[in-house]
């Protein structure tokens, strides 16, 4: 679902064992990940390779649903960014990233880095998005419904013949599936929707 891997891609970025902003506390982020049980008293956050095992380690932790390092995460990143200004996260982002599609692509978008800082500043905001991650019956019943409109989606595409009729079609399926995305998790979603909107739509 992208609204989840939207998710992953937001903790990726944010969680800059490397960083070097003396608001980031890095020591205190290594003493967490101990605690979490992610790195061993060997572990050396200036070590390029040490920093890559444990940004694997804990992307499969998140797809797999880790309750226990979701409430860690996402209570420890906003704190940690909650004094910065926007313009410096939304440069240590960059400078995170290496040369590539992604860096060209939010410099090309800038507004979607001012929605990402706005993000993980606001604790209510990132707390709801991440805590999507741990609610399973939720997510099962919108993979269900997933599976049924697209189902539908194909059986009503074999029906309609014109052009018009067939991007009706699919704007439709692609309103109702956000739709029922957000009445599912309003409560969680409601907070991100409003920065979304103060950034894109004022």
């Amino acid at each position: 679902m992208p609204s989840i891997i939207y998710i992953f891609f937001f903790l990726a970025l944010s969680f800059n064992l490397g960083a070097k902003e003396e608001s980031l506390n890095p020591n205190e982020i290594v003493k967490k990940l101990k605690e979490l049980e992610i790195v061993g008293d060997d572990f050396d956050p200036s070590n390029e390779e040490h920093l890559n095992k444990v940004q694997a380690i804990i992307k499969d932790k998140l797809i797999k649903g880790d309750k226990k390092l979701i409430k860690e995460l996402s209570t420890i990143l906003p704190k940690l960014h909650s004094g910065k200004s926007e313009d410096l996260i939304k440069q240590n982002t960059l400078d995170s990233l290496k040369e590539g599609k992604l860096k060209s692509f939010l410099e090309k978008y800038p507004k979607l880095l001012t929605f990402y800082a706005r993000l993980i500043k606001d604790e209510r905001a990132f707390v709801g998005l991440t805590g999507i991650m741990t609610q399973r019956d939720k997510l099962s019943f919108f993979g269900i419904f997933i599976l049924v409109s697209i189902a539908l989606n194909y059986m009503v595409k074999k029906v309609i013949k014109t052009m018009f009729k067939q991007i009706t079609r699919v704007c439709f399926f692609l309103v109702l599936r956000i739709g029922v995305f957000y009445y599912i998790f309003q409560n969680e979603l409601s907070p991100s929707v409003k920065i979304f909107r103060d950034v894109f739509l004022v």
